[in-house]
């Protein structure tokens, strides 16, 4: 089910998009997961690399207790955002960094669906169980922040 879901995610398939289920089972991966944080609340979860959904993307997941709480699809050659576009407006826009290169966060969360876009790409779709903004914030938003020391 879950190649199943973030396939549609890299086929950039929207229409009917509402969220992942809660009790979304991860497939066994092929590496072990690592530890790290999302939301702003810095809540623990396993971040694990997945199958490449097509031979252009590539996907993982975080995990909690068990569970597939958050994915992410990104292409090698990022999409235009037509497939974005045709949803309507986002419920929620926002200023953020996908490594060191300025991007705008567009949030769906009714729809359990975020995208990082920029300039005029998808960079990254991202997949969770539908909820409103506040929870996507504090306890499933990313960092795709690159630090350089």
């Amino acid at each position: 089910m879950l190649s199943d879901l973030v396939g549609r995610l890299a086929d950039r398939r929207l229409d009917g998009w509402y969220g992942l289920p809660a009790d979304l089972t991860p497939e066994p991966p092929a590496e072990p997961p690592a530890l790290t944080w999302l939301g702003g609340a810095c809540e623990a979860a396993l971040l694990t690399h997945l199958d490449d959904p097509r031979p252009d993307a590539w996907a993982r997941a975080w995990l909690r207790s068990g569970l597939v709480v958050l994915v992410d699809v990104a292409w090698r050659d990022p999409p235009g955002l037509e497939a974005l576009e045709a949803l309507g407006p986002p419920g929620a826009r926002g200023a953020c960094t996908d490594g060191l290169a300025a991007a705008e966060e567009w949030l769906y969360a009714e729809r359990g669906l975020a995208a990082i876009v920029g300039p005029r790409r998808i960079r990254h779709l991202l997949g969770f169980a539908a909820t409103d903004a506040a929870t996507y914030g504090e306890r499933l938003r990313p960092d795709f922040t690159t630090r350089r020391r």
